[in-house]
Formats: C-alpha cells, structure tokens, sequence
C-alpha cells in the first residue's frame, strides 16, 4: 500500500471511531456531539464520502412495541429524541383461547384454540443502536407512568388518575423535545457543517425498501379537568433520567421483554 492509502486508511480509521463513539452507548452527549463535529470537520477537510466511511456497515434496524394509551402519548417524542421515525402499524397477533371446562386444564395449549387479532403497534425505523435505544426508552417509560398512575390510585388523593397520568407524560415530552433543541442549538453554533445526513440516509433507504413513507405526526391538545392532578403528574415527568443506557444493558432486558 501507498503511503497515501496509508495515510487515507487511517484517516477513515480515525473517523469512524470517532462515529462510533457517537454511536457508542456509553458516551454522554457532550462527548457525543464533539464527536461529530470533529468527524464532519475531517469529512469537510479531505472531501471524503460515505462510501469511504463505510459508515452504512451498521444499517438500519426496525423495532417494534406494543401500543397502548402511553405509548400513544409518549412514542413521537421518543423516536425524536432518538433519532428515529415512528410509525403506528397493524399486526396480526396470535392469542390463546382457553377452554375451562370439564377435564380440559386451563394452560393445556392441546385443549385451547389460538386465534388471529389485528393489534396496533409502535415501530420505530433509524440505525439499529437509535432504534434499540429507542424501544428501550419507551419501554422504561411507559412502565414508569404505569407504576406511578397504579400507586396514585392505591395510595394518592388526587380525583383523576388519568389527568395524573397525563401530566406525566406532557412533562415526559416537553423534556424530550427540550433536549432534542438544545442538539440542534449545539450542532448550529459549532464551526463544523453537518454535510451528511447520515442517519436520514439509513432511515429513506429503509422506508423505500419496505414501501413506506415518513408519517406527519399531528400536534394532539389535552385539556384536563382535574388541573390538580395534571399539575401533580407535571411534576413528577421530572422523575426519569433521560440517559442512553450502555448497548449490552438495552440489549440484556430487551431479551427479558420478549
């Protein structure tokens, strides 16, 4: 080899770790987006390109999640806040009926019929890591309002649990919408230029393979009647840390969840 294919090897070296590092679980976000900058920086300097980068070696990766009231509210967010496009699609889920009669068990699955119901379910569509992180998160948050609403109506005096419920996930969004500005705010005061949107890249090629298109999220006003307990659920949104978990954590409960 050359030593100028020497020299751009380890360019392309230098810079994919530093992708990586973006990438990288573990990292904050401050480590994140120096990072980045400093990649693109390199990327702007040497005029290299994807396919020099390699970069697309990751893919993209599609995760799914099943739909509930919380999820509904929380789910757009959370696939902002991770870098990925959300989509809310039907599935054909597979259920058991279970017979109780006479000298039938209940778990026997011989003696019970199974049957086909279409079931909605969040996905979510961005680089593996992104959308891992995200079914992740979303998973983490929805058993957060779900344990927090359930105690409220064990234990706490508020008269609706649902405007409980829904403060929290108000603050939940706002938090995450927050954190997504204060990126985009980072990236646009920095000297570096983001000239490859790498992750939209991975996200068009996915939807153009599987026939989709990105959604259009409508903007959804709630206006609660217990402004007590909405106030007290606005509060406790405060509670989660919104932290990306290091990839072997995502992945070891990921296993436990399915």
């Amino acid at each position: 080899m050359s030593d100028q294919g020497k020299d751009k090897a380890s360019l392309i070296a230098k810079i994919k770790a530093l992708m990586s590092k973006t990438l990288d679980a573990g990292a904050t976000e401050a480590e994140a987006l120096s990072a980045m900058n400093k990649a693109y920086e390199l990327l702007e300097k040497y005029q290299l390109s994807l396919s020099d980068l390699e970069f697309k070696e990751e893919g993209a990766g599609e995760t799914s999640y099943r739909f509930d009231e919380v999820a509904n509210s929380i789910s757009v967010q959370v696939g902002k806040f991770c870098d990925c496009v959300v989509l809310i699609e039907k599935e054909q889920k597979e259920f058991v009926k279970e017979y109780r009669g006479r000298g039938r068990k209940p778990k026997d699955r011989k003696n019970n019929e199974t049957e086909w119901r279409e079931v909605e379910v969040v996905k979510f569509i961005g680089s593996k890591s992104d959308a891992m992180f995200a079914e992740w998160l979303l998973n983490a948050l929805v058993g957060f309002v779900h344990g927090e609403v359930l105690h409220q109506e064990l234990f706490g005096g508020l008269t609706s649990s649902y405007d409980y419920q829904m403060g929290i996930c108000r603050r939940l969004n706002r938090r995450m919408l927050d954190e997504v500005r204060k990126r985009r705010e980072n990236v646009e005061n920095s000297n570096s230029i983001a000239l490859i949107p790498l992750k939209n890249v991975l996200i068009d090629e996915h939807l153009a393979k599987t026939f989709r298109e990105r959604p259009t999220y409508a903007r959804i006003d709630y206006n609660p009647t217990d402004k007590n307990a909405f106030n007290a659920g606005l509060e406790k949104g405060n509670t989660p840390a919104l932290r990306r978990p290091i990839e072997r954590e995502m992945m070891k409960e990921r296993k436990q969840i399915l």
